[in-house]
């Protein structure tokens, strides 16, 4: 059915639409996406100093971006590490932070 639909769609509009599939409020289809469970881990903030990159200068102003993005990246490996046995215990790797 969902193939003669997007043959019909393209043969009249020039590209097949998409066929979204999923769960409804009261009925077993819909368009409401299917539940599955979600975990949200929340770790410490990083302090911040405001800083005008103008008053700074750039040079200044980069190397503390660069700064707050190690201490960003190792608090998040530190985050994964300390919940990975919990929340994903069968898990396949590793994070690999890029960037």
């Amino acid at each position: 059915m969902t193939a003669k639909l997007q043959r019909l769609s393209h043969k009249y509009w020039g590209t097949s639409q998409p066929v979204f599939r999923g769960s409804g409020v009261f009925t077993d289809s819909g368009l409401l996406p299917f539940r599955k469970p979600l975990t949200t881990v929340v770790g410490s903030p990083i302090p911040v100093t405001q800083m005008d990159p103008k008053q700074v200068g750039q040079a200044v102003f980069d190397a503390a971006v660069e700064e707050l993005h190690a201490k960003y990246c190792a608090a998040l490996q530190q985050l994964f590490d300390d919940w990975k046995d919990k929340l994903a215990p069968n898990r396949k790797g590793e994070v690999v932070i890029v960037g």
